[in-house]
This record gives structure tokens, C-alpha cells and sequence, in this order.
């Protein structure tokens, strides 16, 4: 019996990850696997990379470490890290196949050929700053015509899409899945960092962050071949309001990068939400 706890885009959020961790803990699983993007956005890579590493059995590259492995303009990240651990981002592998109760299971964080594509079928590029790119064709995200399950991340967007007639059939996601070495399927993550979501406000498109985070537990109890996906949300809105009360707190003291859309983005969700403004700004001062 095998039981995996599947993360990704981690994004040196401490705090999302420390309640993630506490919940898999929970769950009793035989191994975690991170998808990577342990780093950028938030101000704690150091212990995001030390935390995952200390608890991950397999961990895999992403774009944004790759990006702080080798863009110096990544100060902050880069001092925070120090060069151990640069080079421990460095050395991460692309991407992985395991067997998982007879069913051959692809892991990587975006697509087999790049850590930077796209592909996210709920979202309609003409909406988004991908305008500009054609929706890649789902049979790229496997490695050949064969049955098989690829996980990944990269979009912060969860889902769980079945190959049916020739084209990717999104599933209910509130339930649990159970995936056969018969068929091809696609499972994004979302996030650990910053799960999200795309929200129309007076014509315009922008990100909103979720009250909530998710991981995937993978789980072959009782089944002869194949497992059950489950897409696990965790409650985020009260650790969001700390990340951003910390956030403010330390791009004051200097101490950390200041971003005016990512600050935005943090208090618009918070909003969105349902926090009183109030609240944030007493404590946002």
C-alpha cells in the first residue's frame, strides 16, 4: 500500500507550508513529493528550501529556482540562500517516472519540455498576459501515447482532466478520483504558496489569490491496480492575513523587497475575501 502527499509552487510562503506539513502529517503518507518553485514571490526561502528539504523524498525543479539558480538579479532569494544552497536548487532533476501500484506516474512542474510553459485548460489565454499563446495541445504533457498520469504544478490553478475521445474531460474535484492504469490523465496540484484564480472586475482580468491552498494525495488502499487522486484544500484566509501583516512589516524595516502589485494583490484578496479594511489598515501601518 502506498500513500504520497504530492506539493508544489511552495514560493517561500513559511507559513502556507508549515500549515501544509501540519496537515499531511495528519494523513499518515509513505513519502511527499514537491514539484517545485520552492522560491520568489514571498521572503522566506531559506526556510522554505531547509523545510522541504528536511521532509520531501523527492523534490524537482521549477522555473523560479531555476530562475534564482541563474539570474543574479534575484538578490534578495540569492542572499537569503547562500551558495549551498543555490547549488542544492541547481542540482534538482527536471522530472521523474515512478510506478505507482502498476500505473506509470509522470512527475515534473510545468510541461516534459520546458519549465516555463503553460498549459492550464481553465483558463482562457485571451484573458490572461498569455494572450499572446496558443493553448498547448494536452497530448505534450505526456511522454507518449502509452496509458500514464502526469502531476504537475506551475499554474497554481488545480485540476484533474481524463483523456476521453481525443480530448482532456475536467472532473469533479470535489471528490475523490480514482485513476486506472488504463487511462491518461492530467493533475495539476495548484499551490502550496498561492493558490489561485483568475476574477473579471469592470472588464479587466486580474489574479486572486484563494482562501485556500492544495496539495494531492495520492493512495492505492484497497485497489488492485491504479489509485485515488484527491485534491486536499486547506484553510488559508487567517494565515493570508499574517503573511501579509508580516509582509508589510518587513518591507518597512527594509529587510525585504517591496513590489507595489504584489503587496495589491495580497491586500485585494484579503478583501475580496471578506476582511474588514479596518483591520488591515490598523495593523498594516
Amino acid at each position: 500500500m502506498t500513500k504520497i502527499a504530492i506539493i508544489s509552487d511552495l514560493h517561500a510562503n513559511i507559513d502556507a507550508l508549515n500549515i501544509t506539513l501540519k496537515d499531511i502529517e495528519k494523513r499518515n503518507v509513505d513519502k511527499i513529493i514537491c514539484l517545485g518553485d520552492l522560491v520568489t514571490k514571498y521572503f522566506y526561502p531559506r526556510e522554505v528550501v531547509d523545510a522541504v528539504r528536511q521532509n520531501a523524498d523527492l523534490i524537482l525543479k521549477g522555473n523560479c529556482d531555476d530562475l534564482v539558480v541563474n539570474n543574479e538579479n534575484y538578490r534578495f532569494a540569492r542572499a537569503k540562500l547562500g551558495l549551498e544552497r543555490i547549488e542544492y536548487l541547481d542540482s534538482l532533476p527536471l522530472q521523474e517516472q515512478i510506478m505507482v501500484n502498476k500505473v506509470l506516474v509522470n512527475l515534473y512542474h510545468s510541461t516534459p519540455e520546458s519549465l516555463e510553459e503553460m498549459f492550464n485548460p481553465l483558463q482562457d489565454n485571451s484573458r490572461t498576459s498569455y494572450k499572446d499563446r496558443e493553448m498547448l495541445d494536452y497530448r505534450k504533457m505526456f511522454f507518449s501515447s502509452e496509458p500514464q498520469i502526469s502531476f504537475v504544478g506551475h499554474t497554481h490553478q488545480d485540476f484533474v482532466g481524463i483523456e476521453k475521445d481525443h480530448k482532456l474531460d475536467l472532473q469533479d474535484k470535489t471528490k475523490t478520483i480514482v485513476l486506472s492504469d488504463k487511462m491518461r490523465a492530467i493533475v495539476n496540484v495548484g499551490s502550496v504558496g498561492e493558490n489561485s484564480k483568475l476574477v473579471e472586475k469592470n472588464g479587466d482580468y486580474f489574479t486572486q489569490i484563494n482562501s485556500y491552498l492544495t496539495y494531492v494525495i495520492v493512495d492505492d488502499k484497497n485497489l488492485n491496480n491504479g489509485f485515488s487522486v484527491e485534491i486536499i484544500k486547506i484553510p488559508y484566509k487567517d494565515t493570508l492575513k499574517n503573511v501579509y501583516f508580516d509582509m508589510i512589516k518587513l518591507q518597512k524595516e527594509k529587510n525585504a523587497p517591496y513590489s507595489p502589485n504584489d503587496t495589491k494583490k495580497v491586500r485585494d484578496s484579503l478583501l475580496y475575501m471578506g476582511i474588514d479594511e479596518t483591520e488591515l489598515e490598523k495593523k498594516g501601518r
